[in-house]
């Protein structure tokens, strides 16, 4: 998680997409960043993103644990987040909200509190699974 670390703590900005000239970062801003440094190309624009999800990234399926890498849709008081899983499938990186910079989470805290939708795995990242471990 060395890598994505020194996301932890970036400040929230609308539409933040670059964190030098932006000062901080959205939700997706901080995803794409986090790809990045996973060696994932990923689209600046987010609506470029939704065109061809098929071709970015696949949907997992019922049963089939999240890894590093792998991106979280959350709907969060109707709106629409994302953030990234961390490590292998138990922590999240994301935004809070648009008061608090970016934080862990635990992903059974997301799912207790019912707001994760789905989880994709963008296509050049395949996560370990080193460690088996069960969140709740």
């Amino acid at each position: 998680m060395s890598d994505l670390a020194s996301l932890v703590g970036v400040p929230y900005v609308d539409r933040g997409r670059d964190i030098d000239r932006d000062g901080g970062l959205d939700c997706y801003g901080l995803v794409r960043l986090g790809l990045e440094r996973l060696g994932v190309q990923w689209p600046v624009d987010e609506a470029e993103a939704l065109a061809a999800p098929e071709g970015l990234a696949r949907r997992l399926v019922d049963g089939e644990r999240p890894g590093r890498g792998d991106v979280v849709e959350m709907s969060i008081e109707g709106q629409a987040h994302v953030g990234l899983v961390v490590d292998n499938g138990f922590t999240v990186l994301k935004h809070g909200d648009r008061r608090t910079p970016s934080v862990l989470v635990p992903l059974a805290v997301l799912r207790r509190l019912r707001v994760v939708v789905g989880i994709s795995r963008p296509r050049g990242t395949e996560p370990s699974h080193d460690v088996e471990h069960q969140a709740g």
